[in-house]
Formats: C-alpha cells, structure tokens, sequence
C-alpha cells in the first residue's frame, strides 16, 4: 500500500516509560496522520478532500486501507511493552471470543459495564495494567469522549496483516523504531 516511514521512537519511548495515556495519544497521532495520508490519495472532489483532511477520528475505510506494516508495528511495540496485555492483535483476538458481538467485546475489554447505557468515556479508562486485557490502544475508537467502534474492521485487517494464509508469515513491519 504506502511506505509512509513513520517515526515511532516517540510512541516506543513512552511505552518503555509506562505511560499509557500518553502512548494511547501518539498511537492515535500517528494512526491519523496515516489515515490522513490515505485520504489524500483517494480520488474526491477539493471539498470532499478538505472534509475528510479535517476529521480527527477514523472512518471504516481508513482501517481497510491501513497499511499492513505500520498496523504490524503498532501492534508489536503496544504487544512489547505491555507483556502482551494491550495492542492490536490482542483486541481482534478478543473480538473473536466475544463471536463479534460488539457490545460484549467492549465489556470485555472495559469500555462499557454490561448495560447499553453505561459506555465509558474517554477518560473513564484504565490508563495501567490494571485495566482488563485489550483495553488499549483505545483513543482510536473514540471521536472525542464517545466511543465509536470498528472493532470488526479491525479484526479483518488484523487477519490480513498478520498472516498471510498462503505462506503463513507477513508481520514485518516498518518506520524508525
């Protein structure tokens, strides 16, 4: 797809610090900023183009297009640095167990409590390793304080990121680490 060269030394340091909030942030910096890039690709009219420029959160069309290798690096140091508790790959497992069903899979992973009611805000999250297994990276999911899914998106483009059926290896990633 793109070899946009990201440099991910910010996001690496502040995982090695332990500081997730902040982590969570530049993961969702850097996950835009490719996003961003994307969309200037994509045949629209200027005013679509300046629409979609101007959106700070992700569309489903933007994890379709995701390139593989900077999903493969965001994952590995989210998965490194969190002993496997957080990243990517994480969450699409989850998604799995959860047989796709989105609210159970924000239960699950501590975005909401059980009732279609009580979605947690932005900053009602678990910022430690406190949180259950998957909570994060979530900034991602959220426009703002509300949180706005694509967990099967994710899940689908993890699948192709992460292995490649035909000869069972494809993480390899990409950027300044």
């Amino acid at each position: 797809m793109t070899n946009l060269k990201i440099d991910y030394t910010h996001l690496k340091t502040l995982l090695m610090e332990v500081q997730w909030k902040a982590a969570d942030a530049e993961t969702k910096k850097i996950v835009l900023s490719i996003a961003k890039t994307i969309r200037q690709q994509q045949d629209v009219t200027k005013k679509e183009q300046e629409w979609l420029q101007g959106l700070n959160y992700l569309r489903e069309s933007d994890l379709i297009d995701f390139p593989c290798d900077d999903l493969v690096t965001l994952n590995h140091l989210w998965e490194q640095y969190s002993q496997g508790h957080f990243g990517f790959r994480v969450q699409s497992q989850l998604w799995q167990q959860v047989s796709q069903d989105y609210n159970k899979f924000a239960d699950l992973v501590g975005w909401r409590n059980g009732d279609a009611d009580s979605w947690h805000s932005y900053s009602q999250l678990t910022f430690s390793l406190d949180a259950p297994k998957g909570h994060l990276p979530a900034a991602i999911f959220y426009a703002e304080e509300s949180a706005i899914g694509w967990a099967a998106t994710l899940k689908n483009r993890c699948d192709e990121c992460f292995l490649d059926k035909g000869t069972g290896n494809r993480e390899q990633g990409t950027g300044k680490i």
